[in-house]
């Protein structure tokens, strides 16, 4: 992984301001050019299915909640019959975020495959 703390450097003015994103993504071409950037891409990416997965568990977890929540939700209709408005809603709010969480971690997973398969085609072309 590239030391970034020169570019901050690069990026800071003398008023000691924050740099902007786009201060930031200048100084990154500037002195890494497109490895360097995309090495900073994979590295965001690895960090944030990191945290994704420390927050809730994996991919895999996601889907077992699905179907054991599936199953419960089948059980409980049975044998009350009818589920009561207030716990079709909160029952609703459950899937609705595992659903959302896992579509997460599914789209930052295939962001980063695609960043890395950059990253090691452009490293192929590097002399």
């Amino acid at each position: 992984m590239f030391n970034y703390d020169h570019l901050l450097k690069l990026v800071g003015s003398e008023e000691q301001r924050p740099p902007s994103g786009r201060d930031v993504q200048a100084a990154v071409w500037e002195a890494a050019g497109d490895f360097g950037a995309l090495q900073l891409l994979v590295d965001l990416l690895q960090t944030r299915l990191v945290e994704l997965e420390e927050g809730s568990g994996t991919e895999v977890c996601d889907t077992e909640l699905l179907e054991k929540f599936h199953l419960v939700n089948c059980e409980e209709s049975e044998r009350s019959g009818t589920m009561k408005d207030q716990e079709k809603q909160m029952n609703r709010n459950r899937w609705s975020s595992i659903i959302y969480r896992q579509g997460q971690k599914q789209l930052t997973s295939l962001f980063l495959k695609e960043a890395e398969h950059a990253l090691e085609l452009l490293s192929n072309d590097l002399p």
